[in-house]
C-alpha cells in the first residue's frame, strides 16, 4: 500500500504535537519554578523564626 497521501498529514499532525509537549513543557517549567521559589521562601521564613536576632547576643560579657 502506499501512503503517499497520508503522510503529510502524519507530518502535520506530529508537528502539532511537537508544539503542544514543547508548551506542556514550559508551563511545567514555569510549575516548578513557582513551587520552588515558594518552598525556598518559607524555609528562609521558618529559618528566620527559628533564631531571632536578638540585640546585644554577641557582647561582650563584663
Amino acid at each position: 500500500m502506499h501512503f503517499y497521501g497520508v503522510y503529510p498529514i502524519i507530518i502535520t499532525v506530529r508537528r502539532e504535537v511537537i508544539q503542544l509537549e514543547d508548551r506542556v513543557w514550559d508551563v511545567f517549567l514555569v510549575v516548578l519554578g513557582v513551587v520552588l521559589a515558594k518552598v525556598t521562601d518559607e524555609t528562609v521564613e521558618r529559618l528566620k523564626k527559628k533564631t531571632p536576632r536578638k540585640p546585644g547576643k554577641h557582647a561582650k560579657r563584663s
